[in-house]
C-alpha cells in the first residue's frame, strides 16, 4: 500500500499523503502488530546478525525514498540549501519509528500524527523562504 507512495515523496503534499496512508492503517486498526520493520527491530537485533542485516536493509530502503524526494525538493529550491536532505530523512525515519511504537503502546495516532506533521511543517516554512 506504501510502496507508490514512497515512489514519489517529492514534495510535502506527497509526503502528508504517505503520512494519511500509514497514520489511516494504525488508525483504523488494520495493523495491530506495528511496523513490520520497526516491530522486530528490538527482539532481533542484537541477537541475530542475519535478522539485523535484514532489518538494517529495510529500513535503508525507506530512507532511501525519503532522502530521494527530500533531495529533490531540494534541488528544485523548494527547500533551502542549509537543510541537509539526509539528516531529514532520517528524523522523519526516527520519527515514524518511533511514532510507530507510541501508537502501538497508546492504542492511537495521535503521537505519529503529531511528529509527521510538526516536520512536514518545518518543511512547509522552509519552503516559504
Amino acid at each position: 500500500m506504501q510502496k507508490p507512495l514512497l515512489a514519489n515523496l517529492d514534495s510535502i503534499e506527497a509526503l502528508e499523503a504517505w503520512r494519511d496512508v500509514i497514520a489511516s492503517i494504525h488508525r483504523d486498526g488494520r495493523n495491530q502488530q506495528g511496523c513490520p520493520v520497526g516491530s522486530p527491530t528490538n527482539e532481533l537485533s542484537g541477537s541475530a546478525p542475519e535478522a539485523r542485516a535484514d532489518l538494517r536493509d529495510g529500513f535503508s530502503r525507506w530512507e532511501h525514498s525519503l532522502r530521494h524526494g527530500l533531495r529533490t525538493m531540494w534541488e528544485r529550491g523548494e527547500l533551502p540549501h542549509r537543510l541537509d536532505p539526509e539528516r531529514f530523512a532520517l528524523a522523519l525515519l526516527a520519527a515514524v519509528q518511533d511514532g510507530l511504537t507510541l501508537t502501538r503502546a497508546r492504542r492511537d495516532t495521535v503521537v505519529l500524527e503529531a511528529s509527521l506533521d510538526t516536520l512536514a511543517d518545518c518543511l512547509r516554512g522552509h519552503s516559504e523562504h
